[in-house]
């Protein structure tokens, strides 16, 4: 199938740290690879750099089109982007995915959104053109959210199997390749964004990830992070849930990184546990770490009645 993913322009991004914050879609690259290893045809335009959705749709004449929706304020981008989509080719099928729409999907089933993905979209998306390929409905794809036509959805059954991470290769970065030099962390640019895993064991109250994940964690094997590390350039961000989780692992994952002389200038992360062993070797050799956000982990010492966690 012919495949084009878009990632919308949001609107947050103009105000505060959006415009020191400005990474690539990592996820929708994950499932470019995801399908373009299932011989699928993927075209994948950051649309707050490339060039006009209606281009996108003259050029690439997709049979499926997939719309990136990662955090609760670009709904109304999403929305917008998605009757764009369906006034420029009524006929196609538009999916929906990312955190924000997976973990409330109901917003985002409007009359012109075909299914919202629940599941990891690398499983789900090439499942999704299997059925569209063969003239099946979506309801027999596990992972989706469907409108059921009266203002509310319909779940299709997911999967009780864990899906490993090591099962889709490394991300389809040549698809952003032009835009890299737009790809920023605070003073650092070019930005590359790493997933080394995915999940949190913790349930602070804040946070929507454990509920997403059922509080479990999935990690990329360490020879599969290395070869990511390598593959990018000299700033990293990584975008785990939870950076570092295990300690052996974590140290396991630095030791690697020095066997194999993958050095780079600066990383940063989402969240970390500050008391992790491996960060003070990782950093040893030239590399300076960030955290932008305060670790999980360390709020274990102050647990709230009647949770495991903050």
């Amino acid at each position: 199938m012919n495949i084009l993913l878009l990632r919308p322009v949001p609107g947050n991004e103009r105000f505060g740290l959006g415009p020191f914050f400005r990474i690539e879609p990592l996820g929708m690259e994950y499932i470019a690879a995801a399908l373009e290893a299932g011989g699928h045809r993927v075209t994948l335009a950051d649309l707050r750099f490339s060039r006009a959705l209606d281009h996108q749709m003259r050029q690439t004449r997709p049979e499926l089109v997939g719309i990136a929706a990662m955090h609760a304020l670009e709904t109304d981008e999403v929305l917008a982007l998605a009757a764009q989509v369906r006034a420029l080719s009524p006929d196609v099928p538009i999916v929906v995915g990312g955190h924000t729409a997976a973990a409330c999907p109901g917003p985002f089933l409007s009359r012109d959104v075909s299914a919202v993905v629940l599941d990891d979209a690398e499983r789900a998306m090439p499942r999704l053109c299997a059925a569209l390929e063969r003239g099946r409905p979506l309801t027999t794809v596990p992972g989706l959210a469907l409108p059921d036509g009266e203002g509310g959805d319909i779940r299709t059954g997911g999967e009780t199997d864990a899906f490993a991470l090591d099962d889709v290769p490394l991300p389809a970065r040549r698809h952003v390749a032009a835009w890299r030099p737009q790809y920023a962390c605070l003073a650092h640019r070019p930005v590359w964004l790493v997933e080394t895993a995915r999940g949190c064991p913790f349930r602070c109250s804040f946070c929507s990830i454990w509920q997403l994940h059922a509080r479990a964690v999935r990690e990329r094997s360490i020879d599969a992070v290395c070869r990511d590390f390598a593959s990018v350039g000299d700033h990293i961000f990584v975008a785990d849930d939870l950076f570092w989780h295990h300690p052996s692992r974590s140290l396991a994952l630095a030791q690697e990184l020095l066997r194999r002389g993958i050095r780079k200038r600066g990383f940063s992360c989402r969240a970390a546990p500050i008391s992790s062993p491996a960060i003070p070797m990782s950093s040893r050799r030239g590399g300076r770490w960030r955290t932008n956000s305060t670790s999980s982990s360390a709020w274990r010492r102050r647990p709230t009645r009647g949770s495991a966690d903050s």
